[in-house]
């Protein structure tokens, strides 16, 4: 036998090869794993201490609970809005629930709640969206998340049975804000809305006030956004009460240390009648309808949509109504307001009364109101009584003023001419007989003979402030406008002459209908303002505070000139008068003045320019009865509702009558048996 060497040889490498090759792979291997040992050493011995703090460390959480709001009521205790009770879907996170569980419970909950996933996911706010992407949480993660207010039984019963599938979802009673509806609904946009804090804080108009008390409320606490609601704010929100949790660092609850009550809100009594107020809605709603329907030989009505009115009482500054027509049902903040039921309120949201209100131009889009005015109209005629007390205190003209209407009145060099409505000869003519008649001529001598005396605009201007025309009427509502003085900006890029002569007879200035009340009201107590008051006493559980009436501001003009002014507003409603058919058979004498505005309408076509679209003519009328002993004074503005005449002064009429029925223009209520009803007709010119 021949031995091999090579073979053998060869056999003793491979073998030397495979175990170094086996240490390599322990000594790495161990090399690794003492690492690893080291690393978990470092953890536990030098980090330890700190990684066990964090996640055993507690802290107190103080998280307030809501107050119940206070009521609103009317003058009389009638319950306007109130607190009932609802039960409410929410969602509590607890410490074992992940992504998948989260995603899987919204997914069970949003068919239930009729909710979509993403807004599910939105309202639990756990940190997913409905992707499963990491979004940014809101709210702490121990704080209870409402998901859906005002159950319905089948909803609940759903819920209910599946509590132990749907881990973290429970049904629970809270109270939430509750306004009449249907038919029943009253002062809308007056007493405002509702809505959870964390939409307040960040709204625009409301913000800046909220902002300020984020310690103050729950993020989904309801707050006031408009109306009574947000100006009485502090009054109807009560005082928080508070808990005290105590939670890890994980934001988990380990338990309720201590418990505060909450003190619920004051409640409000407003200064009207809710049934005043409600046959006054009712009354302007018919009589829009109405005259969108009846053919008008003077103006097309047939568009009219909108109507707004004031009823102040002239003593108290006390509002007797306010009706911002139309208006809406403000539940649907309470149920939740997608875009769909937006596009439909938007054009009732604002009070008319106190501010600019869109033109009502459903089923058309927002664009449609472009073509059509909003709440805030040029006021006509009827500031044509303060021209006149304006025109005799300044010794323009005398209380014993004759002159000979020219039927065209040319001003400055002759180029500019003004003439009354239809061009009619009113022929001669007195400071009372001018506003009987509603002359346009008169009104402009007076205003030229004004700037001829130097400040012309500035003493326009201080009346105007002095009966609350161009300044805030101090009432505690929102959002308030001053007004448009467009004749100071027509003094500025054209002349004083210009802007004064067209202002004399109220087309160059645009008021509230609450500034044109307030106007009237100050007229009828010859020159003392009031501030217009909306709230009559406010009810705490230890005291009611009533609130007293307030006294702005006084002007003194001889009684002289008062009796001129009141005269000729007297004549308005007699007959040569423009206001002789409303007020047929009204049992009081009656100071007023009737109004028509012109107003051009511009609409923004494709090339970005404004241009003219149509001429509307729009309704105003103000008035104050009894004449001799004021008690009311009213203030009407129907936007394209043609002559004052026509319009603004049946709804006046009837908002006397409604008034006298309930409260009394003499020493007693009248309640005539059956619904105040006026047939409108139109007047022979």
């Amino acid at each position: 036998m021949i031995y091999n060497y090579n073979n053998e040889e060869k056999k003793k490498q491979q073998q030397t090869l495979i175990s170094r090759r086996i240490q390599l792979l322990f000594t790495i291997v161990f090399i690794f794993f003492a690492a690893l040992i080291f690393r978990l050493s470092i953890v536990q011995i030098a980090k330890g201490e700190e990684y066990l703090k964090i996640a055993t460390e507690k802290s107190i959480q103080t998280i307030p609970i809501a107050a119940p709001r206070g009521k609103i009521l009317d003058k009389n205790g009638e319950i306007l809005v109130d607190n009932k009770v609802s039960y409410t879907a929410v969602f509590r996170e607890e410490d074992w629930m992940t992504k998948d569980y989260i995603l899987y419970l919204a997914n069970q909950v949003s068919p239930v709640l009729q909710l979509p996933v993403d807004e599910v996911l939105k309202k639990m706010d756990t940190g997913y969206n409905a992707e499963g992407e990491r979004v940014i949480r809101k709210d702490p993660k121990f704080l209870e998340k409402d998901l859906k207010f005002d159950l319905k039984d089948y909803e609940i019963s759903i819920l209910s049975e599946q509590r132990t599938v749907l881990k973290g979802i429970d049904v629970v009673v809270k109270p939430v804000r509750f306004y009449r509806e249907g038919e029943n609904r009253i002062a809308v946009q007056t007493i405002g809305f509702v809505r959870p804090y964390a939409v307040a804080e960040t709204a625009r108009a409301t913000e800046n006030y909220y902002k300020q008390r984020k310690e103050t409320y729950l993020p989904n606490q309801y707050v006031g956004m408009d109306g009574v609601e947000f100006s009485y704010e502090d009054i109807l929100a009560g005082q928080n009460g508070a808990k005290k949790l105590l939670v890890n660092a994980r934001g988990t609850l380990l338990e309720e240390v201590s418990v505060t009550k909450p003190t619920p809100g004051n409640n409000l009594y407003l200064t009207f009648d809710e049934r005043v107020q409600k046959e006054a809605q009712q009354f302007v709603a018919n009589y829009i309808k109405e005259l969108r329907q009846r053919p008008n030989a003077h103006t097309d009505t047939r568009q009219v949509k909108n109507a707004y009115a004031v009823a102040i009482e002239t003593e108290t500054g006390k509002i007797a109504a306010i009706v911002s027509h139309p208006d809406y049902d403000p539940n649907v903040w309470i149920r939740g307001v997608d875009q769909e039921v937006y596009n439909d309120i938007q054009f009732s949201i604002n009070n008319g009364t106190i501010r600019s209100a869109p033109y009502d131009a459903r089923p058309k889009p927002l664009k449609e109101s472009e073509r059509h005015p909003s709440s805030m109209v040029p006021m006509g005629s009827t500031v044509k009584p303060l021209t006149v007390l304006m025109g005799l205190n300044e010794k323009i003209i005398s209380p014993y003023d004759r002159w000979r209407d020219p039927v065209v009145y040319r001003y400055g060099r002759g180029t500019d001419s003004i003439t009354n409505a239809n061009r009619r000869d009113l022929g001669w003519l007195t400071p009372q007989i001018s506003l009987q008649k509603s002359s346009n001529t008169y009104m402009a001598r007076i205003a030229e003979n004004l700037v001829s005396k130097g400040n012309s605009v500035q003493t326009f201007q201080r009346y105007h402030h002095h009966f609350g025309m161009g300044i805030q009427t101090g009432v505690k509502l929102p959002f308030e406008s001053k007004g448009l003085e467009d004749y100071v900006d027509t003094s500025k890029r054209i002349s004083a002459l210009a802007g004064l002569v067209q202002a004399s007879f109220g087309q160059q200035e645009r008021y509230t209908t609450m500034q044109m009340a307030q106007y009237t009201a100050t007229l009828a107590n010859k020159g003392k303002r009031l501030r217009p008051q909306i709230v009559d006493r406010i009810e705490s559980k230890d005291e009611i505070k009533v609130v007293e009436p307030e006294v702005l501001s006084e002007i003194e003009i001889p009684d002289l000139y008062w009796k001129v002014v009141i005269d000729g507003m007297k004549m308005v409603t007699r007959p040569g008068g423009t206001a002789v058919v409303p007020f047929q058979g009204f049992p009081y004498s009656v100071a007023s003045k009737t109004g028509t505005s012109e107003q051009d309408m511009y609409v923004e076509y494709e090339d970005g320019k404004w241009k003219k679209d149509r001429r509307v003519e729009n309704a105003t009328f103000i008035a104050f009865a009894p004449a001799e002993k004021p008690k009311l004074a009213i203030a009407v503005v129907v936007p394209e509702g043609g002559r004052g005449t026509n319009s603004a002064s049946y709804i006046a009429r009837g908002l006397f009558d409604i008034y006298d029925k309930y409260i009394g223009l003499g020493d007693q209520p009248r309640m005539p048996p059956g619904p105040v009803e006026i047939e409108p007709t139109t007047p022979a010119q």
